[in-house]
């Protein structure tokens, strides 16, 4: 999920719920089967038209090199979980049309970030192989949401296509490069004019409505709309304001169950409803909004007083509960089957923190912690690399201290992490253990 700015409190709760939920800070959250496509960069301002199938490429561009074949631009960023899995394929796509298609990766993430990220993801090297870094201009040539982003371009610089992954495959660049048709399938990337930091509706951000100190807005899917979860600094003046936009049931439960940082991935979820498939879907990109759309989607607000601030997650619930008022909604401790970190040696010297400042970085390959604790390696994991997990996954190693630990592995592979774990001593095992679980269940007898 991303988009998190630093907050002046204990360091390591700031790692904890950044791109989580988070009282004191904006956060913008954006849904698990979106952020496999949502542009994370910093443009989150209302998008230009741009370039458009027919348009002719400006020479500021600079991409005259390619001059006479078909050029890709591959907009896509290190955390984008399928833009990784798409690097491979394009490299191999790019050796078997070379000299007659090429396809550029393009990130505005600097090169020191994005370029280990591609040397480890990549199969085999490409000695002649362009990439773009911290990438400015196209993405304002050609300005995107959600990730992968593909641009396609024909010899004579004339933009002919702009389409999602599944386009990119060796039947499209070989009808694109011997016949001169391009897919036909657009990525519509529709977008309405919304600021985050402002109140939804307000002013026309996002629709149009009257700002309030008091209001809770709710409303289904809409089109073009940014989806996601925010939680606005309190202020002691305008008070808090609790918003998420285009979001799925479990995510509304999210945002009124999220106190203290908790959050309900599918994993923590026991779903007894019989409209369970309206709640979760395992559909992603174009389908999956369709599937918001076809209501399945909803938005909320709910902007407090000072005063109302403490009773905001009563508050919430009690909407929620107004709203859908079918459901029967419990956080309950029950045991279930985890994944649980589990110690297997006892040797405290193996994990006691020598260092003397904090530090936590999670990566998709790598994870360096310093004077950090184990609770926040396994709720960064849960909620990042391994929220596809079955299980949820709890700290069951009794040590309560800070460590030190340097983990190079593939970060959503078990199998990889217990590998580099090891070496401390631990490890991540299958166990039955008790653990906070959010319930959903229909109301017996319930009338509408």
């Amino acid at each position: 999920m991303h988009g998190a700015e630093k907050q002046s409190v204990n360091p390591e709760e700031t790692e904890l719920l950044t791109n989580l939920l988070m009282k004191k800070r904006t956060i913008f959250i954006v849904l698990a089967a979106l952020c496999l496509y949502f542009s994370g960069s910093a443009q989150d301002k209302t998008l230009t038209k741009g370039l458009r199938p027919g348009d002719r490429l400006p020479p500021s561009a600079k991409l005259n090199t390619y001059a006479g074949q078909i050029l890709i631009l591959d907009f896509w960023a290190t955390w984008c979980a399928p833009c990784r899995t798409m690097i491979p394929k394009t490299d191999s796509l790019n050796k078997a049309f070379t000299g007659k298609a090429s396809i550029i990766p393009v990130t505005y993430e600097a090169k020191a970030i994005a370029e280990p990220v591609l040397r480890q993801v990549r199969k085999a090297a490409l000695g002649n192989a362009h990439e773009i870094f911290s990438d400015t201009l196209l993405r304002q040539l050609f300005p995107h949401r959600y990730l992968p982003h593909y641009v396609w371009i024909d010899g004579q610089g004339t933009v002919r296509a702009i389409t999602e992954m599944s386009e990119i495959n060796t039947a499209s660049i070989e009808k694109a490069v011997g016949s001169g048709i391009f897919p036909k399938r657009q990525k519509s990337d529709l977008s309405i004019a919304y600021d985050p930091a402002k109140p939804l509706f307000a002013e026309g951000n996002g629709g149009g409505a009257s700002e309030l100190q008091y209001r809770s807005v709710f409303s289904g899917y809409v089109p073009g709309l940014k989806a996601g979860l925010r939680i606005s600094p309190f202020d002691k003046e305008s008070g808090q304001r609790f918003t998420v936009t285009n979001v799925p049931f479990w995510w509304l439960l999210n945002l009124a169950y999220g106190e203290k940082g908790r959050w309900f991935g599918q994993s923590r979820m026991i779903n007894l409803s019989r409209d369970s498939s309206r709640m979760i879907s395992p559909l992603s990109g174009q389908d999956y909004l369709n599937w918001l759309a076809a209501g399945s989607g909803y938005c909320y607000e709910l902007q407090l007083p000072a005063s109302l601030a403490k009773q905001a997650y009563p508050i919430l619930q009690n909407d929620i509960a107004r709203l859908f008022p079918q459901y029967r909604i419990s956080v309950e401790n029950r045991p279930v089957r985890c994944l649980a970190l589990v110690r297997t040696v006892n040797a405290d010297s193996l994990l006691v923190s020598k260092s003397d400042a904090y530090r936590f970085q999670l990566g998709p390959f790598a994870c360096t912690l310093r004077k950090a604790s184990l609770a926040t390696l396994v709720s960064r994991l849960e909620r990042q690399f391994m929220q596809n997990s079955r299980y949820p996954l709890i700290d069951l190693t009794g040590f309560n201290g800070r460590v030190d630990l340097d983990l190079k592995a593939k970060m959503s592979d078990v199998a990889d992490v217990n590998r580099a774990l090891s070496a401390y001593g631990l490890k991540l095992e299958e166990r039955m253990a008790t653990t906070e679980m959010l319930v959903i269940a229909d109301k017996p007898n319930y009338q509408p």
